[in-house]
């Protein structure tokens, strides 16, 4: 796992920028904050690539296509602005099972753009590990 990039607005030029590597990615609001049960926070969601499935740059391109999460699609018909940012990671899934434990941890929930966090599967191994 490599450590996060820069934050870089969520635009079709940062889409042409990201890297084509597996991954994890932050879309977040570039001003303002989201109310949670615990806080508040920038976060509106967490998502991962796999190799030779989709790339970082082709996750966040759909998602500013609004073919992505259908929350981020409205917040993006709002006009609100958004950024993103990515790293590398061997294992996108436990990397984004990280995530949401760490944000659930310390907001009471998910992202709102996040309908589903890790698979059963997957909280299960974290739990055995």
């Amino acid at each position: 796992m490599t450590s996060w990039s820069k934050w870089h607005p969520l635009t079709e030029a940062t889409c042409r920028l990201a890297p084509i590597y597996q991954g994890n990615y932050e879309i977040a609001l570039a001003s303002g904050f989201i109310e949670y049960e615990n806080g508040k926070s920038k976060t509106l969601y967490y998502g991962k690539s796999y190799k030779g499935q989709s790339s970082v740059r082709q996750r966040i391109t759909r998602h500013l296509a609004g073919a992505g999460s259908s929350v981020i699609a409205d917040v993006i018909d709002l006009g609100l602005r958004l950024k993103v940012r990515w790293r590398q990671h061997d294992d996108p899934s436990d990397g984004e099972c990280a995530l949401f434990g760490a944000f659930v941890d310390r907001f009471g929930e998910l992202p709102k753009a996040n309908k589903r966090g890790c698979s059963t599967k997957k909280v299960l191994e974290q739990i055995a590990a």
